[in-house]
């Protein structure tokens, strides 16, 4: 069996992991970010620009620490972005902010 590791990121709602592990599921190592909502504008959303970077150093600093092979993504299932070609969007490709999807509805709109 090779010693060969796979980097598993794992985006939740309250935090983001990033662990290196052995093939057959032991945790040698994880990196833990808090998944920050920033207050707006235009609404609450999720700090992608800090978890951007936490993903890419954590990745560096595991790479150093264990023979990593494999890269595997995980999230919660509940987010969602609309990307494009915004010039404002500052690289990310995004075109709005990710919304905190437990961000009160605005005034008036659950009447309707």
């Amino acid at each position: 069996m090779s010693d060969a590791t796979v980097a598993v990121l794992d985006v939740g709602k309250s935090n983001v992991k990033l662990s290196a592990c052995t093939a057959d599921g032991h945790v040698c190592e994880t990196l833990n970010l808090p998944n920050a909502v920033r207050p707006g504008p235009p609404w609450r959303h999720h700090d992608l620009a800090a978890q951007n970077i936490f993903v890419l150093e954590g990745l560096a600093t595991l790479f150093r620490r264990h023979p990593l092979a494999q890269f595997v993504a995980s999230g919660h299932g509940s987010g969602g972005m609309l990307v494009g070609e915004d010039p404002d969007a500052h690289g990310t490709g995004l075109v709005l902010p990710m919304v905190d999807y437990e961000q009160p509805l605005p005034a008036g709109l659950d009447a309707a």
